[in-house]
């Protein structure tokens, strides 16, 4: 049964063995899968299964024709003006029209031509008016106006001296990464807007789109706050007061991101978490900042009775809000000061307290 464009509602994709003929002329047995747009193939399923990097990946909105060879054989060839064709065998007949439909499918869902042609003869309408102009330029085009909002958003011009000047002041950094984020989330507003279209090519080409805009930001802001001192060596306390603050924002921003938009990949999290911190990274390096600050009340800790010790602790909420007080003149933004108040007062409980305190 042929399969249509609008079945691969959600990209839907399909996954198994295929003979692959390798540039000697050897026919060698592969695992593929289709994601979203590409094709890519394996060794062995179980590298499939334990999500190891693909070998190769083919880009099926780059496929010019897929044609049927021999009694079990696929040949795929491509629009890039190479003579390079992919030649694939199926173990059946019924299997092998089976990829040939469902990559055919692929293809017209994502050819970029057949987008564009659709959109300048109106067959399809957008939402917004973001999207709208957006999906007439081609990925290398749209790739150079995330850069160019990027470099907007990070104060970078063509004199390298806004770089280190940027680089040289944490918060200042922090905050263009804040941008950034900002950015992201309006247009995943947009975009969550486009995903209500009941045509699969605008789906499937905004929801492509987004990801590559997240993929393009994830990797510059981590870039930029690797500049940032004690990164590396997880000292966040080293950022200061200011610049941690501002870190809750971006922490704060990058929660909605999970929690509201669902098309966003889950490594763009992870990336922050692994790479740069995570809230609670933030937390701990403002008590730790806020015991240092006031640490009056915590001399000679160990020498107090167990209850005398235990008083100390329970007044540690108050010590945290007087420290929060303490650089509430420091912060320009009545806005960041509250929502640290608020993120501290929610996040922190007792027994968390109890074994901050007794591990310094």
């Amino acid at each position: 049964m042929m399969i249509e464009c609008e079945d691969l509602i959600d990209d839907t994709e399909k996954h198994g063995f295929l003979m692959k003929k390798t540039s000697k002329g050897l026919w060698v047995n592969r695992y593929f899968a289709t994601e979203r747009n590409f094709l890519h193939y394996w060794h062995e399923k179980k590298e499939y299964d334990d999500h190891i990097a693909s070998k190769e990946k083919y880009d099926i909105a780059e496929v010019k024709l897929i044609e049927k060879q021999s009694t079990h054989g696929i040949v795929m060839s491509f629009m890039n003006g190479s003579k390079f064709k992919l030649e694939l065998k199926a173990a059946q007949v019924m299997e092998r029209n089976d990829w040939i439909d469902f990559l055919e499918a692929k293809r017209k869902l994502y050819s970029v031509d057949e987008f564009l042609s659709d959109i300048k003869t109106e067959k399809i309408s957008f939402r917004t008016n973001l999207f709208k102009s957006m999906m007439l330029l081609q990925e290398k085009e749209q790739n150079v106006w995330i850069l160019n909002r990027l470099d907007e958003s990070f104060e970078i011009s063509a004199d390298e001296s806004s770089s280190l000047l940027l680089r040289s002041d944490n918060n200042r950094l922090l905050l263009a990464a804040c941008r950034c984020i900002h950015e992201l989330i309006q247009t995943c507003h947009d975009c969550h807007e486009e995903l209500k279209s009941r045509d699969q090519k605008i789906v499937a080409h905004c929801r492509n789109y987004i990801r590559r805009y997240a993929d393009i930001v994830k990797g510059r802001i981590v870039l930029e706050l690797l500049y940032l001192p004690g990164i590396e060596r997880k000292q966040f306390e080293e950022l200061g007061e200011k610049a941690l603050c501002t870190s809750l924002i971006l922490t704060t921003q990058l929660e909605y991101l999970n929690d509201h938009f669902s098309f966003i990949p889950k490594d763009f999290f992870t990336a922050f978490d692994k790479t740069i911190f995570s809230t609670g990274d933030i937390i701990s390096a403002l008590l730790k900042l806020a015991v240092k600050r006031i640490d009056a009340l915590f001399i000679n800790l160990l020498s107090f009775t167990p209850n005398q010790q235990g008083e100390r602790i329970l007044n540690i909420p108050n010590i945290l809000l007087e420290f929060l007080h303490l650089i509430h003149n420091d912060l320009t933004d009545e806005e960041l000061y509250k929502l640290v108040i608020d993120k501290v007062s929610h996040m922190i409980n007792f027994s968390f307290l109890c074994l901050f305190v007794f591990s310094l």
